[in-house]
């Protein structure tokens, strides 16, 4: 509940007035028995007084820091199926990308009064609050490139575009998990990245690979009637073949062209 006594006022002086005194960069959130918390937190710098101030032990300012924090993170990780989609490669390429993050965050002014009314943050917890903070910042962020990189159909090979690409993205699902904070401006630096071109062309051969060993194998068990399901002997030699043709490919090449002759 906001306080109809408190007053945040550059110039002149008044009656019975009482001057709130703030650390340096700090948020005050007033407290009064008489109206409970006030809506608007105070900062550092500004002339604040309250007729409140003046009752003994009626009001309390709980100080909670607003400077900004710095979390680094950095993520070093193969783009999904890179061991798999290699062997389509000639020269085994490296699909993977590592990256050095600096996300600055600080809480915002219109969550502080909340985050000490509702869930209790003081001086006293606000540390231990901070270094929680910064382990779900660093864990959601991690989460958000490998995401990125998952799902991206795009070239993603140019690193000046998606340094910056990457920071505006992190910076809007961060903000959507944390609207308790202010977050950035973010800083992304890639030391290594894949050739994403390479990639998509190794995943998308292995995939037709895949399609067509299973219809390889769909067709030998066509071309076997009276063969029992249960039979052990038969499902080991279709188990040895399809393991043959993963361990040869161009054996499914020569298959291919078999049929169609």
């Amino acid at each position: 509940m906001a306080d109809p006594d408190h007053r945040s006022c550059p110039h002149g002086l008044f009656f019975g007035w009482t001057q709130y005194r703030l650390d340096k960069d700090v948020y005050g959130v007033i407290h009064t028995r008489t109206f409970g918390y006030d809506d608007t937190p105070i900062t550092s710098g500004t002339f604040s007084w309250s007729f409140w101030a003046l009752f003994p032990q009626n009001l309390e300012i709980t100080q909670i820091p607003s400077k900004s924090r710095l979390v680094t993170v950095s993520i070093e990780q193969e783009l999904p199926s890179a061991d798999l989609y290699t062997i389509m490669t000639i020269g085994h390429p490296d699909f993977s990308y590592a990256a050095d993050i600096a996300i600055p965050y600080a809480i915002s002014e219109q969550a502080v009064v909340q985050l000490v009314s509702q869930y209790g943050l003081n001086e006293h917890t606000v540390s231990s609050w901070f270094i929680e903070t910064d382990m779900k910042v660093r864990m959601i962020a991690q989460e958000l490139l490998t995401d990125m990189f998952s799902t991206s159909d795009q070239d993603l090979s140019d690193r000046s575009l998606l340094s910056s690409r990457i920071s505006d993205q992190l910076t809007s699902g961060l903000q959507s998990y944390f609207p308790e904070l202010t977050i950035g401006p973010i800083r992304t630096s890639f030391t290594r990245l894949p050739d994403y071109r390479l990639y998509q062309k190794a995943k998308s051969e292995y995939e037709e690979l895949a399609d067509l060993k299973n219809r390889t194998l769909k067709q030998a068990i066509i071309d076997a009637p009276g063969r029992a399901a249960d039979d052990i002997l038969y499902i080991d030699k279709l188990e040895s073949f399809g393991q043959l043709l993963t361990m040869y490919p161009v054996l499914l090449e020569y298959l291919q062209i078999e049929q169609r002759d």
